[in-house]
């Protein structure tokens, strides 16, 4: 059965199931191109659309944003799946996510459309909370994202955001992700003067996989590098105001997601040998990023 078959019959197939198992993901990607494009208000590096598609097993339909990858980035798809389960295994919220059978897509719920009555949410990344255009979403450091997120998250979620993300700064560090910059990191509320949440993770990537030098794409403490434990606690307590058995805590359950998610990534590279080299270079990374991470 044809793409286009299945998304005209949409809601009656599986058309999560067809798009996931789909044989040819840049035939796919472009006809999904096509016929979402117009409409996509998406931005970011990878190229992506945003579609409508019936979830596994029910007839609900939801918004799902999916993503390929180019010959500059071989493996983004499987690559962003691997980092978005080491995230999901540190235990920080992230929204539904699925990697196509051949490794060639991958496919994520939106999160700023409410699960249950399915109306858009308020979504504000920190590149609009700053004053920031787009162009600018290097141009700022982590300290500047926590005021944010204390500016702007309503106080009974504030524990909650801060823990949130310096647990996701941690693993940034720890899977080698230089690209977190402004854009990656927002809020969410159900309508002007709801209370606010800071959203859940999402793109997170492997850089160092493609950019063996890449460094973090916001400063931290005036540097842009790849931070030790001490710098990272110092910042925690300080901007983020928590206490240093809390601090220990996030680093060594982020550490153990990383590592539970190392086993999983070997075992698909013995199955997809198309994935090895990048494979092994975020495996390569993601050892150096915990040991130099978690060091004093």
């Amino acid at each position: 059965m044809s793409f286009e078959k299945a998304a005209r019959e949409l809601p009656y197939l599986g058309f999560m199931d067809e798009l996931l198992s789909y044989p040819d993901t840049e035939e796919l990607f472009h006809d999904l191109v096509v016929k979402y494009a117009l409409r996509s208000g998406v931005s970011g590096v990878q190229p992506k659309v945003m579609l409508d598609a019936t979830e596994r097993g029910t007839a609900t339909v939801g918004g799902y944003i999916v993503k390929s990858w180019g010959a500059d980035y071989p493996q983004l798809a499987e690559n962003e799946f691997f980092c978005m389960t080491a995230a999901r295994r540190a235990g920080l919220p992230v929204p539904e996510f699925h990697l196509s059978e051949n490794g060639g897509l991958f496919v994520m719920k939106r999160f700023d459309i409410a699960p249950t009555e399915g109306h858009p949410l308020g979504f504000e990344d920190m590149c609009s909370l700053q004053a920031l255009g787009t162009a600018q979403k290097y141009g700022s450091t982590y300290e500047r994202v926590a005021r944010s997120i204390k500016d702007f998250v309503s106080g009974e979620f504030l524990k909650t955001a801060r823990e949130q993300f310096f647990a996701s700064l941690v693993l940034s560090c720890m899977i080698r992700n230089g690209d977190a910059h402004l854009k990656n990191f927002g809020v969410l509320y159900e309508r002007p003067g709801q209370p606010v949440r800071l959203a859940p993770v999402y793109d997170m990537v492997t850089t160092v996989a493609y950019i063996p030098r890449d460094v973090p794409a916001l400063s931290l403490a005036g540097t842009k590098k790849w931070w030790p434990r001490k710098i990272l606690e110092k910042f925690a307590v300080t901007h983020l105001a928590l206490p240093v058995g809390k601090v220990g805590q996030i680093c060594e359950e982020v550490a153990e997601g990383v590592n539970d998610t190392r086993g999983i990534l070997a075992a698909y590279m013995e199955e997809q040998p198309a994935f090895r080299e990048v494979g092994n270079r975020m495996l390569a990374a993601w050892n150096e990023g915990v040991t130099e991470t978690l060091s004093a």
